[in-house]
């Protein structure tokens, strides 16, 4: 098995040199693997080249899709670094193109365009309607019998006695309490919120916060919805963000995430995507602050809610409900 030890040597030309020494090594006895390391470790004996490190990784080439998508004849699972979409790539022989690989997929290419219509086949001709039926003769009607006289009037009777009051029953069982602590109030959002890349954190779509006192075993049901719009012109062009639901800060576990993506297509740019989300959360007694906020992902700067005058303005609702 051999082994470098590059801690008696300088880290630049003498790694070049000894990996070169190691592969006309292993060319000549027939060794079965390469391990890189400050310790003297083995390989393991399932690797062929074995790099350990506790300071440094492995670094694969980058370059950008235009460079990715012009290599001559790549070998089957070649895997490089795209730039433009910051995402792995590999190359997948059987189908002839580059597969995403680690990390998060990127926006949907542009719709390709629809085919034409096939033309409209001849109708075909109408049958001929068949002939009406004879109508059968009407009977003759009957003579209208007498109408009968009026009988009299009877007389009126007397007004009977009105009978004694009964005594008042015993009032019922007074009703449980009343579910105290319901209420439904809404958040509207008051101006934009402008996502570029420096937009590293969460950040709070401006209006879309509510501060609610909740009662003692009470739960509350959360929902929000609203916009985003990119700011790209591009026919290519989109943007990506996240949406959360935030509860005093942090983020509930289930169904309060959203990754919104709105993507130009060769007709429209700054295109608009719709987001809408909400969950059920069990709190304690007291006051809460939730909110809707917002992070960049990637692509283009965007535009995420607005006020009562734009089209994205977004909803916060927020029902108490009593257990």
């Amino acid at each position: 098995m051999i082994k470098l030890n590059v801690t008696k040597y300088g880290r630049g030309a003498f790694f070049f040199f000894s990996l070169s020494m190691l592969c006309m090594s292993l060319q000549t006895y027939g060794q079965t693997g390469v391990s890189i390391n400050t310790t003297n470790a083995a390989a393991d004996a399932s690797a062929m080249l074995d790099v350990s490190s506790t300071t440094q990784g492995l670094l694969a080439p980058r370059m950008t899709t235009s460079q990715r998508t012009a290599i001559s004849s790549p070998a089957n699972g070649l895997m490089v670094y795209d730039i433009t979409l910051k995402q792995f790539y590999y190359w997948e022989a059987v189908g002839g193109v580059w597969m995403p690989g680690i990390g998060a997929t990127g926006p949907a290419g542009p719709t390709g365009a629809a085919g034409a219509t096939g033309a409209t086949g001849p109708a075909g001709a109408t049958g001929p309607a068949g002939p009406t039926g004879p109508t059968g003769t009407t009977g003759a009607t009957g003579p209208a019998g007498a109408t009968g006289p009026a009988g009299p009037t009877g007389a009126t009777g007397a007004t009977g006695a009105a009978g004694a009051t009964g005594a008042t029953g015993p009032a019922g069982a007074a009703g449980a309490a009343g579910t105290t602590g319901q209420n439904a109030t809404d958040a509207y959002g008051s101006s934009s919120l402008n996502v570029t890349s420096s937009t590293s954190s969460f950040t709070t779509v401006p209006g879309l916060t509510q501060t609610i006192t909740v009662p003692s075993s009470s739960v509350i049901e959360i929902h929000t919805d609203g916009s985003v719009e990119t700011n790209s012109t591009s026919s290519s062009g989109s943007s990506i963000v996240d949406v959360i639901i935030s509860i005093d800060g942090a983020t509930p576990a289930n169904g309060a995430w959203r990754r919104v993506t709105a993507a130009n297509t060769s007709g429209v740019a700054n295109m608009i995507a719709n987001y809408s989300m909400g969950e059920t959360a069990t709190l304690s007694a007291g006051s809460h602050t939730i909110s809707v906020k917002a992070i960049y992902f990637s692509g283009s700067s965007c535009v995420v809610g607005g006020d009562n005058t734009s089209i994205l303005q977004g909803t916060l609702s927020v029902i108490i409900l009593k257990k």
